[in-house]
């Protein structure tokens, strides 16, 4: 199993997050978006998982198909399904309690039957150590943070890494073993992005972790997951981080994806300092999804440095229009919540340099305050964290208070 593509509904993004980082890690190609009015004319044959909410539900097709499956809420539609013995529907249940429905797309989806062991064994071991959590901390807040989480990721990984150590090991060629040495990998890699943090410690971790990855690639060959995993692990050191780019490069021969271009454009931007590379491969990012408010942001920053403030308050504009409202329980990107921040900043300052109105002014120190004080008491995240990590809740607060902090850093 090389590529699985999920449509989900917007309500039922959690879940969604979960199905992302568990596939991944194993190597698997994610293609995902949320549900839209024709989601179900997916003309591919590869696996497809739809997440459905309860307004989504009712929209389930009704013929059967073998690389068709659907995780819905339990409600009156879905009890109709179980009537008809459909196995290609599941319930989303409580996370306490989700092994078994979640071991039923594994066991539709998944065709080969040795994989099919492969993936129910990754997904007992995923779920059990609570790996979600830490690569989602890992990706989302750690690794560029303070280190607070550090410890708490490194044992999740180490624990995780035990676990799949004692899977028998797979007989046969080179195809057998490729989702076991890539889901390995993912987690040394995770591991070493937050163990020494030091300058020479990330050079050495990362020269190890690459003759790994020469030994993945010659089981699996060169696919995109392998290219992507390649370029993460290259950012990490200060040396082969300029290499990056490369092994980003290759995984878009297979699929454009726009954070894939935006990575390549940031590392032109960061490591080499070459801000026109970096602007063609924004605008790259944009085009290939015009709602990517991180490539729209890079473009409205550029046209701002250009004197073009004007078009740069449009783009700030489009951001704040994209990513307005996009509060509750079910958030899973704390970025959403940097970039309205940071955004509402620059209008406020476009404003305050180029036009001289203390009302507009003043409406944007209000919502930035708004955005600032509310954060406290709003339920972002507590949904995900409930399901991740169930017994350390506390995690929210601690999520909420690295945002504030990162609120108070110039916007760059």
């Amino acid at each position: 199993m090389d590529r699985i593509f999920i449509s989900y509904s917007s309500t039922e993004n959690v879940t969604y997050c979960f199905w992302k980082y568990f596939f991944e890690a194993c190597g698997v190609w994610v293609s995902a978006q949320e549900i839209e009015h024709d989601w179900q004319r997916l003309s591919t044959e590869e696996p497809c998982l739809f997440i459905l909410g309860s307004e989504d539900v009712k929209q389930l097709l009704p013929d059967i198909f073998p690389n068709y499956f659907y995780l819905v809420k339990k409600n009156k539609t879905f009890d109709s399904f179980v009537k008809k013995k459909r196995k290609d529907v599941a319930q989303v249940q409580r996370w306490d309690e989700a092994g078994e429905g979640f071991g039923k797309v594994i066991d539709y989806l998944v065709p080969v039957h040795y994989e099919k062991q492969q993936f129910r064994k990754f997904l007992d071991i995923f779920m059990r150590n609570r790996m979600w959590s830490a690569s989602w901390l890992f990706h989302e807040v750690a690794q560029q943070g303070k280190g607070r989480w550090d410890g708490m990721i490194s044992d999740i990984c180490q624990s995780t890494l035990a676990d799949l150590k004692q899977m028998p090991q797979s007989k046969g060629g080179n195809d057998k073993k490729g989702h076991i040495l890539f889901i390995r990998l993912y987690c040394k890699y995770v591991d070493a992005g937050v163990r020494d943090r030091s300058f020479m410690s990330r050079i050495t971790a990362v020269e190890e972790l690459m003759v790994e990855w020469q030994e993945l690639v010659r089981c699996c060959g060169r696919t995109p997951s392998v290219y992507v995993l390649a370029g993460k692990i290259s950012t990490m050191s200060p040396i082969e981080s300029k290499y990056a780019p490369e092994y980003y490069k290759e995984a878009t021969e297979y699929e454009e994806r726009p954070e894939i271009l935006y990575d390549i454009g940031h590392i032109y931007e960061k490591v080499y300092g070459d801000n026109e590379r970096a602007l063609k491969y924004y605008k790259k990012a944009y085009d290939c999804d015009r709602r990517y408010y991180r490539a729209i942001y890079k473009l409205a920053v550029s046209l701002e440095l250009r004197g073009k403030w004007m078009e740069a308050l449009v783009g700030y504009g489009k951001i704040m229009n994209i990513l307005d409202g996009r509060t509750g329980d079910s958030r899973i990107s704390i970025r959403e919540i940097e970039y309205e921040y940071k955004t509402c900043k620059k209008m406020r300052e476009l404003y305050r340099s180029n036009i001289d109105s203390e009302e507009l002014i003043k409406r944007y120190d209000v919502k930035l305050n708004d955005l600032y004080e509310g954060l406290k008491t709003r339920k972002d995240f507590d949904k995900l964290v409930h399901c991740m990590l169930p017994k350390n809740e506390e995690v929210r607060d601690e999520i909420i208070e690295e945002i504030l902090e990162k609120f108070n850093v110039i916007c760059c």
